[in-house]
């Protein structure tokens, strides 16, 4: 009983890919960032839950470098949205 040999590999040159776009950042970054500080704030607030609100805020936006009155308008935006969501009207 003879085998055959198995066929000759060819070796095959593995395509490079050029991206043309890069990944969409958000229209805005601070909006990440201000959603980054809501995340920091929950795990602030757990780990020190008799700190006053404001004082986590502060010191949260303070180490990102965010603005307080940037976030606390993000968080109208946010809140009217979910307001008009609730309310069972298309947000704006």
């Amino acid at each position: 009983m003879s085998r055959r040999p198995p066929p000759k590999r060819t070796q095959t040159h593995s395509q490079t890919r050029t991206l043309t776009q890069k990944t969409p950042a958000p229209e805005n970054m601070a909006d990440g960032l201000y959603g980054l500080a809501m995340l920091k704030l929950a795990l602030a607030l757990k780990k020190q839950p008799k700190e006053p609100l404001e004082q986590l805020i502060s010191k949260t936006l303070e180490d990102l470098g965010l603005s307080e009155a940037g976030f606390h308008r993000y968080l109208e935006e946010r809140g009217q949205g979910l307001d008009e969501l609730l309310m069972g009207q298309k947000p704006s």
